[in-house]
This record gives structure tokens, sequence and C-alpha cells, in this order.
């Protein structure tokens, strides 16, 4: 029974870290529940590349990874008179377009972070059908700890932003005060199933989704069956906000927040059912240029 409980908590632990977002420059490395199961489950690992966003399909309301490609970030222009004119400069709008037009420019000249935080929690409590159940009320400590357990530093630039477009957006501001220029997206949630790209769909553009969950699965190390169940991750609430700094055209400080709304059913994990599971991991992730 205990290798059971550490064989499910892991898994449980890999369908919610949509988290998880796989880097080239920073993979991120999960711990499998607590020092019990990790001896048993293994750290999760890999990278997912710029490829697959460009390739598969993400669920976003209908939108696809196929669509018209978002306006390409714009090189700083300087006119005649001498002085760089930056894209967020003076700029006041709701526009989405015109926002992210500025966000991709900014993005394109910050490149990298100098410091950043990635967090993660679990938001509520983890439930499922039949005894697994009882399991997880009594291992919600333990999912927590693990969620905790990968917090971790990293630089790096978030999602595609190249990706974004203005139907991914449920509303967007850019407001200049200053030399500064704060924009913000409120991002349309996303669903995405077992296969799907990390960097595709709106909330996958704008902070980066866990993607591929077959591939983390398999990482694992466990015989997941789902042919005649289901899995499915809905990225929440999601919001990017920045400062940008209007005489570099830099980022000098971001934040990228989703929840992670897991749901699995009718799947067996080593041969043990799991039914009606659902739980909700928040991520966040703040960054300085």
């Amino acid at each position: 029974m205990k290798k059971i409980i550490a064989i499910i908590l892991a898994a449980v632990l890999v369908l919610s870290f949509a988290a998880c977002k796989k880097t080239d420059k920073n993979p991120d490395t999960t711990a499998a529940a607590d020092a019990q199961t990790s001896e048993q489950a293994g750290d999760v690992t890999g990278e997912e590349t710029s490829s697959e966003a460009e390739s598969e399909t993400a669920s976003d309301e209908g939108s696809t990874s196929d669509e018209t490609d978002a306006v390409k970030p714009s090189e700083n222009k300087t006119p005649s008179g001498g002085s760089t004119v930056t894209p967020s400069k003076d700029l006041n709008t709701n526009d989405a377009a015109a926002c992210i037009k500025a966000y991709q420019a900014a993005i394109a000249k910050t490149k990298q972070f100098k410091s950043g935080r990635q967090s993660m929690s679990l938001k509520g409590e983890i439930t499922a059908s039949g005894f697994l159940g009882a399991i997880f009320n009594v291992a919600q400590k333990s999912i927590a700890n693990a969620l905790s357990k990968n917090s971790k530093d990293r630089t790096d630039i978030p999602g595609n932003p190249s990706g974004m477009k203005a139907s991914h957006m449920k509303s967007a501001s850019a407001v200049t005060g200053g030399n500064y220029t704060t924009i913000t997206f409120n991002v349309k949630d996303q669903t995405q199933g077992p296969k799907a790209s990390n960097h595709a769909g709106s909330v996958g553009c704008a902070v980066g989704t866990l993607g591929d969950v077959d591939r983390a699965i398999k990482e694992l190390g466990l015989k997941v069956d789902y042919k005649d169940g289901k899995i499915e991750l809905t990225y929440t609430n999601c919001k990017v906000v920045v400062k940008i700094d209007n005489t570099t055209g830099k980022v000098v400080e971001g934040s990228w927040v989703y929840d992670v709304n897991v749901y699995a059913n009718g799947i067996k994990v080593s041969g043990v059912s799991v039914n009606n599971l659902k739980g909700i991991v928040a991520f966040s992730y703040t960054a300085k240029g």
C-alpha cells in the first residue's frame, strides 16, 4: 500500500505540475511528493522545443498554433533627431494589439532577466472519488511540500511572446507614468489534454504550460492508462504585468501568474483506478531586469 500511495501521489503531482514549464535555459526538476515518495518516483525533468509551439495545436476557444502569427517585436527606431523611440513610450491604450507590440519589443530588448523566482502552491485540496479521496485528504501536506520544493530561481523569458495575439486576451492595457510604462494582460483561459505544446495557445504563449503530459509521465517511469479516461488541464486567472523603462526599452520588472485546474477521470496508474480527481495549483513567476 505504501508503494501504491507513493506512485499515485507522484502521478498526481506530474499531472498537477502544469506549472512546471520546461525551458532550454532553466529546465525544471520536479520533486515527487516528499522524501519518502521521491525515492520511488524519481525526478521529472525535460525540455520543450520552441518548434513544438509552432506545429502543435492548443485548445484556446478555437484558436490554434496554426493561426496567423502575431505582430513580431519591432526594433527601436532612431529618428533623425537622435533619441531612441521605444514602442512603449507615451503609450496609453486598451488596444490589445498595441499592447502586445510594445510588450514583444520590450521582451526582445530584455532577452533575459537579472533575477527571478518561480513559486507554486496548492490552492484548496486535491480530491478524488473512492478510497483515493481519503488518501489525498491525508496527503495534502506532502503534496503542498512537494510544490514548495519546486519553487526556484529562474531568469528566462516565459512563454512564447512572438505567438501572442489580441484574440488571446480578455483585456489589455498600457499606462505611461513618468519614464515607465506598465502593460497588463488578462489572458483568456486555456484547456489542454495530455498531448499539447507548452508554448501554444493563449496561456502557452503568455506564460507557458506543462505541454506534453505523456512525456512527463514517461520520464517519471509510471504506467498510466487513460485511453478510456480523461486528463484535462485548464489554466485560469492568467495575468501578466510588466513595467518597461521607456529610455532603455527593457522590462525592469514583471509578474506572470495563473491557476492550473487539474481533472482526471477513468485513468489507471500502475493498475490503480483514479476517478474524478480534481485539484488546483497556483503558479507565479516574478522577475526583475
